[in-house]
This record gives structure tokens, sequence and C-alpha cells, in this order.
């Protein structure tokens, strides 16, 4: 369960999430 912040922490740590990993995280 990834908030918002969690999300946008990632980012600016260069995670690289693709779109069938934020799609996993959605379900």
């Amino acid at each position: 369960d990834l908030s918002n912040a969690d999300l946008r922490n990632a980012n600016l740590q260069g995670a690289d999430l693709t779109a069938a990993d934020l799609h996993d995280v959605a379900i």
C-alpha cells in the first residue's frame, strides 16, 4: 500500500517504476 508521498519519494530517488508495477500496486 504505497501512499502518494511514497511514490513521490521513490520518484525523487530515481526508482524506475514501470506502468505494470504501478498497475500491480493499484490492484
